[in-house]
Order: C-alpha cells, then sequence, then structure tokens
C-alpha cells in the first residue's frame, strides 16, 4: 500500500514516554525516562516533528492499520536511522532513533557516543476514532 492512500496532509497531537539510553566513550549507559507532547505532520509521504523542525521518517506507506516510516542519515562522523510505527486506528506510537557519532571520519570505527531513543505514546487528530 502506498502513501498515495495517506492524507495529504495530517497534523497529530501526541504524547507519552521516551527512554532514552546515552553511552559515552565505551562507558555504561546514562538511562532517562520522561514525558513527551508534541506535534506530529504527516506530510507528502514524510514524518516530521513540528515542534523540533525535524524529520521522524521518510518513504510513509499505510500497511493495514500502520504507518510506517524510516530514514536513515550518515555524514563524515555520524549515522543515524530512525523509525517511525502509527497505528491509525488507535493512535499507538513508537518513535525510535539509533544514533551513533565517531571520532574522525570513519563510521567504521568503534563509536565514541551512542544514542538510543525510543517514544512510546498516543496521537490523536481530532478525529473521534481513528487518525483518518
Amino acid at each position: 500500500i502506498s502513501a498515495a492512500e495517506l492524507p495529504k496532509e495530517l497534523i497529530m497531537q501526541c504524547e507519552g514516554t521516551t527512554k532514552l539510553s546515552v553511552t559515552l566513550f565505551g562507558n555504561a549507559p546514562d538511562l532517562q525516562t520522561d514525558t513527551f507532547h508534541f506535534a506530529l505532520r504527516l506530510k507528502g509521504g514524510s514524518l516530521s516533528n513540528v515542534d523540533g523542525n525535524f524529520l521522524e521518517g521518510e518513504n510513509c506507506a499505510l500497511a493495514g492499520d500502520m504507518i510506517r516510516c524510516e530514514v536513515d542519515t550518515t555524514s563524515a562522523n555520524h549515522k543515524e536511522h530512525r523509525t517511525a510505527a502509527i497505528d491509525r486506528a488507535t493512535g499507538e506510537m513508537r518513535l525510535l532513533l539509533e544514533a551513533q557519532t565517531f571520532d574522525g571520519t570513519d563510521t567504521k570505527d568503534a563509536p565514541s557516543a551512542t544514542i538510543k531513543s525510543l517514544r512510546t505514546g498516543v496521537c490523536h487528530s481530532g478525529k473521534t476514532k481513528s487518525l483518518f
């Protein structure tokens, strides 16, 4: 099922919990939990965080009732992988970020920092039952 079946634009208010793990220079991870409340925009096959003005996923498509998106970025010393899944029927959402930073410019070496962030919660668009 393609992005053509998604709405042209959908703004969703989302809230839930973030679990964050930060590992620096191979030390034990620093674990944190927090709550969030932000807006997501699904437009043109991309999912973005309106409040933070950054991309959560690209090539979004509808598979059954699930909106699924993914994006990978790599620069000279940074790699990032993001996945997003939002249930159209219930609004349940899961956003995963896995990022690695490297000393120098070789992303094949062991990372100097690793971040994993899992945000789970519920999104709503103002409709009573489904997102669209």
